[in-house]
């Protein structure tokens, strides 16, 4: 039987993850503080537990709602980024902390927190939506060369041995709309990619450095249908 409650007696370390922390805890609470030193948001930690047993930890400091969710469901094999969540009207605006310290599925022990104690749930739902199709513009284009190398590396904005599902979560994040990867390429490659794109002209330089480009377009899509269940 966890312990779950929703303003337990938590020191705020307890909250940065390590083999010490509280084990056998679902904790979702109201932020009590946020020190400028801490690092807010989502964490977690995987470590072996005082039995041996491998585990894993998770936490959030000051995080929103959505974030919240996010912990919750981005562990989910269809998610992609947070641009395929769906939200209610009139969700919580205060900040949350959390802490699950189960042995198992700590994903899943949140999400039923979350739903017992918030009154929210979420599924996935294929939905018609706005979408942007990344697509291949000029093939063969210089910046993007098939990778001869077999180790993944990033250095100085340079991509070694990745695909190009890379850039579709980065874009996803950045322009907060669904991306769908229509290129056709299943190669690892080496490229230049900047993770912080500022603005719509340098992402589409960026894309037309590899040959790429970004297309609207409706197609039906996995969502994340979060709802107010009581």
């Amino acid at each position: 039987m966890w312990k779950m409650f929703s303003t337990p007696p938590l020191k705020h370390s307890d909250f940065f993850l390590g083999d010490k922390s509280p084990p056998n805890l679902v904790v979702i609470r109201p932020t009590h503080f946020i020190r400028p030193e801490d690092q807010m948001g989502d964490s977690s930690a995987q470590f072996k537990n005082a039995a041996g047993k491998d585990v894993k930890y998770i936490s959030g400091l000051g995080v929103s709602f959505q974030e919240l969710i996010e912990g919750a469901y981005g562990n989910d094999p269809q998610f992609v980024s947070e641009a395929r969540f769906v939200f209610p009207p009139n969700v919580p605006t205060i900040k949350f902390d959390y802490l699950v310290t189960t042995p198992d599925k700590p994903e899943d022990h949140l999400q039923a927190e979350i739903k017992r104690q918030l009154g929210y749930s979420a599924h996935w739902e294929t939905r018609n939506t706005n979408v942007l199709a990344l697509k291949v513009e000029t093939p063969d284009a210089s910046g993007l060369q098939i990778s001869t190398n077999t180790i993944r590396r990033y250095r100085n904005w340079m991509l070694t041995h990745y695909q190009i599902g890379i850039i579709v979560e980065t874009l996803e994040s950045c322009l907060k709309q669904p991306v769908l990867n229509e290129t056709g390429l299943t190669n690892f490659y080496d490229f230049r990619w900047s993770f912080a794109p500022t603005n719509r002209v340098q992402i589409n330089g960026s894309l037309a450095n590899l040959g790429l480009s970004l297309e609207p377009t409706h197609e039906p899509v996995q969502m994340l249908i979060v709802e107010k269940v009581r």
